[in-house]
């Protein structure tokens, strides 16, 4: 065991007084009261506070004695000593952890004899007679007030609560602390004891006068003697030493001596059994520190004093001060409470609370290098919780897999009345050795009761007996919820790290298990045992596998390969709902592949690819069943094929890959290739039918198609205002996690491809560098853009009828009617509307130069536009982007006008095969063109060089030559450029991704954040419009001219700049002290939330590892490949109408019939995140469906169906263009009929009466 006490050097003496006042005492360091410091545990160095001495013939009389030196000694020995621990006097026996600042109020000592305890070993085994000392003792009875713990930063709120409490007259028991009442035990000490207590004074300042006589017996060792060799008097003015408050203590000084303690207990922990004249049997308890915190250890001790009368007076004190417990503790639990008011109720009840211990910063090194940092956690002097090390380091931040997290559980009262609340002590792991104390922290309860789980960084105070300090260690509490104690209850019964914590992450693994199951991979030996084929009648039919459908397993067991094709496009008979987004659903089915390669080895007997499909989507993977020797692969409606994902955001990927199983151990499941699903150019509403060519990567040039892969998907927003509002914000960052390392392996290829372009590879620069020189491609819109523009070529089409020779039939072969139809037939032309529209601007610009920083964010939008509109003239449907008008009305209105896609099989693929062709030969043309120029610079470069050595040089160097024959000639083995290449690699796919990015927007694949794009630059357009751009600029310029150049910076130079000139070289360096200062606080600030977002990370990362897997993929939101797949035209949409329901039946279908929930991997909160909560409902609270649109008119519900946003906003805006079209034309009128009426009424009033 170790010394843990707190030190300051603040404290400040004072001379004894000669009674007790009522009036609190000051804080240390703040006034001229005592303070006195306890040891709180065995071993270390000086015992802190004063050990006091006295006795005398009578009650209540104390003679001078010897009490040795107090204060400081811990921390003055260690500072004298070395980092080493400091050599010293035994600290006295206690079960508290740590000791708190006390003012002395009264002490009342006694000379006394005390032989071993009855039930020690040396009292059992040592004969009376045989002792052969008779253990001369010291015992006090003492009242301290033990003083509040103030943290430093909050000395002046609790001055101001001071200053208030007072001003109102209210409980002042919180601010003066609580009186507490000690038993003391005190031994003589060695000469060696005696000397380094003054050592460890001296080193505070603090030296004890000699005053009396010289110190004897220099060379004996204490062996708990009485001989006249130990009384020795010193007399000083050592701080905190002890005194009594009696009347007839006449010393003006307190007396110190050569003593220090053995024991201290409070008095709760001291009966007094029985009194035999004088002599006093009592037992004291000893609480044991450490996990056998429970355990007390029970002694009876026999004191013996001089006369009956000290016995009588021992007795009385402890029987009066007994009495004075119940107000003791009650005073002790106002103090811990301060202002607050709790109810009995409250006061029995149970608090639990969830304690983390954050991370450790700045903490002193007490290894050669660094330090392996542990925290022990105490309440009420018992350890209750202790982390792991954390080896190396000085910042360390503890997860849930070095035991961060802990429970608390105690009734408020209990709380308030420890002392220290809970008192965290950090520790220097050492295998060999004990460990070093680093520092320690004391949360009070109050703070405990109040806190919400706000991280909180506490300074690390010095603990008496170490040579360490500084440092910080950050901790939150808050009160535990239902899911943090299933949390902790699991986490604690899994000693091995393999199960998930909490109720919700158990159901989570239990639903992912479920889902992980698959069906199929069943191995070489299967296959050849088992028929995959067979005829029937003349028809070739095939067994369907890996299984036939459970409800009909006879009629699908075997089928014809029509049949297979039909039933492949049925409904999915269950449902895989995964994920935690809450923007909308992706409804996904995987239906075949195509045209797979043969990847297994055993093709001679029949084992061919036994393919399965792995799919990635924001937080979750999932994986298809396996269809085992099969290259063409169809997954039928009662497989594993159909999933439910959740939408985070409107840029995420569906990431699907095809992979061939391997089972064994060291065996990955071989990739076949992978396609990225873009997701932002889809309808809602619509049911697609895709199919993709797969590739092995999307980022490399060299790549060749593996197959093809069918499926079926469909969109439905929740809200599609909230669609778009998303990409106001930063995408989300996300992680996957998986348990198994083959699982690891295809979400990693899954997302990224074959190919690793984060390894240093030779191949990948070059790919980047080949990617960067393909970016003329952009040069082909802005040439094509400036061309038409320059050229006044037709961008909107629009047809007219021009005249023609009569016919009575159209191309079509309609038969045409009228002489008009006749005679004229259709003609499509397009309007140059953005030559005209440049054109028009640019003549207006000339006129109007302030005019130019509107127009130029407005060309910003007008190019995207423009890009937009190229986009939509494409032929294929497939190329084809979301428009402006679309992704406004989604805004504004709430919901898009577009109708749904509906494309057939082949649409427009003459025209989009030529297009596409007619662009492929331009690109070529292109690359071409660049190496016919690239070759031609060479030629004029090596002509040039030619020139220059016939011309010769000029310049003679005539030093021996470097890197050419021994000097440096050697070439490594190893490559030589890595350290130079490997950081350029990296840069360039940095930029690459990035310029991959910008293309994506310029040319609407990122639809949303284009929109957004425009709509910012159309809105600073008109802002700027009529921003008076010519009045800001000349009324800049007049300040400018004035201000800058006018005579009174004559001023300016005398008044300042000639004293910044003429500083001295001191002034000018604290100056630079001062910037520097600035500097580095900014700096701190910044590392800080640095620090604080890597132990964000480490936290998450290691949650994440313990309740869904050890190994982790990040999955790209935004789309960073360098080739985009595309649809193949055999692809096709059709809209999604589906048919009215009754309510029952689609109230099921909302509350997940035929599916199974798994929330995906989105933890939110702190301490411990919880997964998102999933409704097991669609329908919103109060409503019997999310659809009643979809309800038949006889059920019931239907009628709840209320109009649309759109009709809504059509009505207001009727009402408001009706009411103004009556206020512009119907006050006129009004007023006019008004004033003719008045005017005729007057004429016939005057005429009348005149």
């Amino acid at each position: 065991s170790r010394s843990v006490d707190f030190t300051t050097d603040n404290e400040t003496p004072m001379p004894p007084t000669n009674s007790a006042s009522d009036r609190p005492p000051p804080r240390p360091g703040r006034g001229a009261t005592p303070v006195v410091r306890f040891a709180q545990s065995e071993g270390g160095a000086v015992a802190g506070g004063a050990a006091v001495a006295g006795g005398g013939d009578d009650e209540g009389s104390v003679k001078p004695s010897v009490v040795a030196p107090a204060g400081n000694g811990a921390a003055a020995a260690a500072a004298a000593n070395g980092p080493k621990k400091a050599n010293g006097p035994k600290k006295a026996k206690s079960s508290r952890v740590m000791e708190r600042e006390t003012a002395l109020q009264s002490a009342r000592v006694w000379d006394v004899i005390s032989p071993p305890p009855v039930n020690s070993k040396k009292g059992q085994f040592t004969p009376k007679r045989l002792q052969k000392y008779h253990r001369h003792r010291r015992i006090s009875v003492e009242i301290h007030r033990v003083l509040p713990r103030i943290r430093e930063e909050d000395e002046a709120k609790e001055d101001e609560d001071e200053a208030k409490e007072d001003d109102e007259g209210g409980d002042k028991a919180g601010l003066q602390g609580y009186e507490m009442c000690f038993v003391r035990v005190l031994v003589p000490a060695t000469p060696a004891e005696a000397k380094a207590a003054r050592k460890a004074a001296k080193a505070v300042g603090k030296v004890p006068k000699i005053a009396a006589s010289k110190l004897a017996g220099k060379g004996s060792v204490r062996e708990d003697d009485d001989s006249a060799s130990i009384q020795s008097y010193v007399v000083g003015n050592g701080n905190g030493a002890m005194f009594d408050t009696s009347e007839d203590f006449s010393s003006s000084v307190p007396p110190t001596s050569d003593w220090i303690e053995k024991y201290k207990f409070p008095l709760s922990d001291v009966t007094l059994k029985r009194r035999v004249k004088n002599s006093c049997v009592m037992t004291t308890r000893l609480k044991r520190r450490g996990k056998a915190a429970a355990k007390v250890d029970e002694q009876t001790r026999e004191i013996i004093f001089r006369t009956e009368k000290e016995a009588v007076a021992f007795c009385s004190a402890l029987r009066d001060q007994g009495q004075m417990e119940e107000k003791r503790e009650k005073n002790k639990l106002l103090a811990a409470m301060r202002s607050r008011q709790l109810s009995a109720e409250d006061m029995e009840g149970d608090v639990e609370l969830l304690v983390e211990v954050v991370s450790a910063s700045g903490l002193p090194i007490a290894d050669l290098t660094s330090s392996d940092p542990i925290v022990k956690v105490f309440f009420r002097d018992a350890e209750i919780h202790r982390t792991k090390f954390v080896p190396r380091t000085l910042d360390p931040v503890w997860t849930v897999k070095t035991k961060s997290l802990f429970l608390m559980k105690a009734t408020a009262s209990e709380l308030f009345m420890a002392e220290d609340g809970l008192v965290f002590i950090v520790e220097d792991h050492d295998t060999l050795r004990s460990n070093e104390t680093l520092g320690g922290v004391i949360v009070p309860p109050r703070t405990l009761y109040d806190a919400k789980g706000e991280r909180v960084e506490y300074p690390l105070q010095k603990i008496r007996g170490s040579c360490y300090e500084g440092g910080k260690l950050a901790l939150r509490v808050r009160r535990a919820t239902d899911y943090d104690k299933e949390f902790m209850k699991k986490l604690l019964a899994d000693k091995n790290g393999k199960k998930r914590g909490g109720e919700g992450a158990m159901q989570h693994e239990k639903a992912v298990a479920d889902a992980a199951k698959v069906k199929g991979g069943k191995g070489i030996m299967s296959t050849i045992v088992q028929k995959r084929e067979k005829t029937v009648d003349g028809v070739k039919k095939y067994r369907v596998r890996p299984d036939p459908d459970p409800k009909r397993p006879e009629a699908t067991a075997w089928m014809t390969e029509d049949e297979i094709e039909r039933e492949a496009l049925g409904e999915s008979h269950h449902w895989l709902d995964i994920g935690s987004g809450n923007l909308g659903k992706v409804y996904l089915e995987i239906i075949k592949c195509e045209g797979l390669p043969q990847l297994d080895s055993g093709g001679f007997v029949g084992d061919k690819t036994d393919a399965f499909v792995n799919i990635v989507h924001e937080d979750c993977v999932v994986k298809t069943d396996v269809i085992d020797d099969c290259l063409s692969p169809r997954w039928m409606p009662w497989t594993k094929r159909a999933f439910v994902f959740h939408l985070m955001h409107t840029s995420s990927q569906i990431f699907i890959g095809v992979f061939d199983f391997d089972a064994g151990i060291g065996n990955d499941h071989d990739l076949i290739g992978r396609v990225s699903v873009d997701l932002s150019n889809l309808r809602p509403k619509t049911e697609y039918i895709l199919d993709y060519s797969i590739y092995k990567t999307a980022k490399m040039s060299k790549r060749e198609p593996h197959g093809k892969i069918t499926i079926r998907l469909r969109l439905d927003y929740t809200d599609e205002r909230q669609m778009v509002l998303t990409n106001l914000q930063p995408p989300p960052t996300i992680f996957v996690n998986v348990d198994d390392k083959k699982d690891f392996m295809c979400a990693y290829y899954t997302v990224s491809g074959k190919y690793n372009m984060e390894a240093y590879n030779l191949g990948t620069i070059h790919a980047y560098i080949e990617e960067l020189m393909s970016l003329m491609e952009v040069t082909l819109y802005i040439q094509d853009a400036i061309i038409n523009l320059l050229m006044w070529r037709g961008h909107s089409p629009f047809t007219i009828r021009a005249p023609c020779s009569p016919r009575d039939e159209d191309e079509s072969g309609q038969k045409l009617e009228g002489f008009f139809q006749k005679c004229t037939k259709p003609v499509k032309m397009f309007f140059p509307t953005y030559s005209l529209n440049v054109f028009l601007v640019g003549i207006y610009l000339v006129e109007h130069p302030t005019l130019v920083p509107s127009f130029s964010f407005a060309w910003i939008a007008w190019v995207l536009i423009a890009v937009m509109n190229y986009r939509l003239n494409n032929p294929s449907p497939w190329n084809k982007c979301k428009s402006f008008r679309e992704l406004f009305e989604m805004l504004v209105l709430g919901k898009s006008q577009v109708p749904p896609d509906n494309i057939s099989r082949y649409e427009n693929w003459k025209k989009s095969k030529e297009f596409m062709d007619k662009w492929k030969k331009r690109l070529e043309d292109v690359e071409k063109a660049g190496e016919k120029a690239r070759q031609q610079a060479l030629e004029d470069q090596q002509e040039y060089l030619r020139e220059i050595e016939e011309i010769g040089e000029t310049d003679v160097d005539i030093s021996t030559q470097k890197g050419k024959g021994g000097i440096g000639g050697v070439v490594s083995s190893i490559d030589p450029f890595k350290g130079v290449l490997h950081p350029i690699q990296q840069y360039l796919g940095i930029t690459c991704d990035w310029l991959r990015f910008t293309k994506n927007v310029i040319i609407w694949e990122e639809c949303f954040f284009a929109f957004w794009i425009c709509m910012g630059s159309l809105a600073l357009a008109i802002i700027f419009l009529f921003f008076p751009w010519a009045f800001m600029m000349r009324w800049t310029s007049r300040l400018l001219v004035w201000g800058l150049f006018g005579p009174w910076m004559k001023l300016v130079d005398i008044y300042w700049y000639k004293t910044i000139e003429n500083l001295s070289d001191e002034e000018r360096s604290k100056r630079i002290e001062e910037v520097r200062k600035l500097r580095k606080k900014q700096t701190a600030k910044a590392a800080a939330d640095a620090r604080i977002a890597r132990e964000n990370a480490k936290k998450l990362k290691a949650m994440k590892c313990y309740m869904f897997g050890n190994f982790i993929t990040k999955v790209p939101v935004l789309k960073f490949d360098r080739y985009r797949d595309i649809p193949l035209p055999s692809s096709s949409a059709t809209p999604h109408h589906p048919g009215p329901q009754k309510l029952a039946d689609l109230a099921m279908d909302e509350a997940g019939r035929n599916k199974t929930r798994v929330t995906g991997q989105q933890l939110v909160g702190d301490m411990i995140p919880a997964l998102e909560s999933v409704l097991t409902t669609e329908a919103p609270m109060g409503q019997p469906t999310a659809q009643p649109a979809l309800l038949e008119r006889s059920s019931p519900g239907a009628e709840v169906a209320k109009d649309s946003d759109i009709t809504a906003m059509t009505t207001i805006g009727a009402i408001i263009v009706a009411s103004g079209v009556l206020t512009f034309f119907g006050v006129p009128i009004l007023v006019s009929s008004t004033q003719w009426v008045t005017s005729t009424v007057t004429l016939w009033v005057t005429s009348h009466f005149s």
